[in-house]
């Protein structure tokens, strides 16, 4: 399963493949999957590690943890993530022209383009 970043388990497959078979929503299996406490850690420890190049320390990881939990999403906390002190200078060197193009690279996956210089400004 490519959210939780590993195959189905027996027990899920056992449960929920029959269930879809009779006509169980996969709207809601999928809805299932990212309320569950697996799919929060990974989301985190995948955030740090893209954002900030490093795991997450257990505070955050518990702050994190406790924002996903109570209805936060993974865009609001890779927000969170981008515009804290620590990505500012460990990935941008505190640098605002190095800041937009490592945001731009990080969330989009290429360098910054013309067009998109002249909307950030």
């Amino acid at each position: 399963m490519i959210l939780l970043g590993r195959g189905v388990d027996p027990v899920a497959a056992a449960t929920f493949g029959p269930a879809l078979d009779a006509g169980f929503s996969r709207t809601t299996l999928i809805r299932l999957v990212e309320q569950s406490q697996e799919f929060r850690v990974r989301s985190i420890t995948l955030a740090y590690q893209k954002l900030l190049k490093r795991d997450p320390d257990p505070v955050a990881f518990q702050t994190f943890l406790s924002f996903l939990a109570t209805g936060g999403t993974i865009d609001g906390m890779q927000a969170a993530i981008i515009a804290s002190p620590e990505y500012f200078s460990r990935r941008a060197n505190s640098d605002n022209a190095t800041f937009v193009n490592t945001v731009w690279q990080d969330l989009l996956g290429h360098p910054i383009d013309p067009k998109g210089t002249s909307r950030s400004r």
